[in-house]
């Protein structure tokens, strides 16, 4: 969605896309691209209990060579940069990095998660894996990273720069409802802790508190999963606009980050962070001490916070925001000066216009 929101809704850039995501067929893109995959037996191999050794070849020496149609369809399009997604790691990087090297022109990667995220590799081969991704960032000749955190931890770097996820726009004429029970909700990726952190906190739920929950691939139970769903608190993916519409009807927003991997959590922010700020409601922030959104949350006093792992006591700071409308209210317009500040949309993708094109001028 932050890619969409820099490169299609505004008209700053043109791009030509090629990727190895099978989810691209599912929608109507308004950009070329071309689509690679890799062959059967990779397919077949990935299946057996070799799988992580499988991926962890992948990973460590995967494309050093651009498939011939990919190579084309960027002489034809000529473009100016290449740029990929460094983070978490994939092979489809260092390809990247050979289209630019053929290309003769800057590569630019994103780092928006630490290298493992996600991934499936053998623990025995993650020193070589790790050193291929600080190797990756190195050669980058504009990285762009998604916290200062996440530049910390790769280090000096000839061009690295602090790039936040860009957010939502506060929608003007917006008119809120106010719930007889005050309703909370979450919107994001229910895999990882994430889902299993909501599962522990709505299960501890009393009458008067609700929650609604957007998003795909919970890792709930299948009971859990059915119980949520046919109690309305579940209601999977949904259109932006529709969810939008949705925000409109809670009272409150939680922020859950997750406390079993610090480095992950550490390096990482949030885009839904930024997206709660233009819904204009009370944000909680469940999460670290070390991790971006608290740290965030407290320069700007723009939402209440828990540091403690205990799902009782996240609903402990949930009934206190409730019976705190004054608190809410001083949430609101501090997450709003937080907004205008430093994270409005339009002065994030002014970062990205700025560096792109200081990296292509003496070109």
């Amino acid at each position: 969605m932050a890619f969409y929101r820099h490169f299609c809704e505004r008209p700053d850039f043109k791009i030509s896309v090629a990727t190895d995501n099978p989810d691209i067929f599912k929608h109507q893109v308004p950009y070329q691209f071309s689509y690679f995959s890799a062959n059967k037996i990779w397919q077949r191999l990935v299946r057996t209990r070799l799988n992580q050794w499988i991926y962890s070849y992948a990973l460590l020496a995967w494309g050093n060579s651009v498939p011939s149609q990919i190579v084309k369809q960027a002489i034809d399009f000529k473009p100016d940069v290449v740029l990929t997604v460094a983070g978490s790691w994939s092979w489809t990087a260092r390809m990247a990095s050979v289209l630019a090297k053929k290309l003769r022109i800057p590569l630019v990667g994103c780092f928006y998660d630490w290298w493992y995220y996600n991934l499936i590799y053998h623990p025995a081969t993650e020193k070589w894996i790790e050193r291929s991704f600080r190797k990756f960032y190195q050669n980058c000749d504009l990285a762009l990273c998604i916290s200062e955190n996440m530049r910390d931890e790769l280090g000096p770097h000839q061009n690295a720069i602090v790039f936040y996820p860009i957010g939502a726009r506060i929608s003007a004429n917006e008119k809120a409802v106010t719930n007889k029970i005050f309703t909370v909700a979450f919107a994001g990726n229910l895999g990882e802790w994430y889902g299993k952190m909501l599962e522990s906190l709505i299960t501890i739920a009393k009458d008067n508190i609700k929650f609604r929950i957007f998003g795909n691939n919970p890792n709930w139970s299948d009971d859990f999963l059915a119980w949520a769903t046919q109690s309305g608190i579940y209601h999977g993916h949904v259109p932006y606009e529709e969810f939008r519409r949705k925000m409109l009807e809670v009272d409150a927003l939680l922020l859950p980050m997750g406390f079993e991997s610090a480095q992950i959590e550490r390096t990482s922010f949030k885009s839904k962070f930024l997206d709660y700020l233009s819904f204009r409601k009370p944000i909680l922030v469940w999460g670290p001490e070390y991790c971006t959104a608290v740290r965030l949350a407290k320069e700007f006093d723009s939402a209440d916070i828990c540091t403690v792992q205990d799902p009782k006591i996240c609903m402990e700071s949930l009934v206190a925001l409730r019976e705190n409308p004054e608190r809410r209210q001083q949430i609101v317009n501090n997450a709003q000066s937080m907004y205008e500040s430093r994270f409005h949309p339009d002065k994030i993708h002014q970062v990205l216009v700025d560096a792109i094109g200081a990296l292509i001028s003496p070109r």
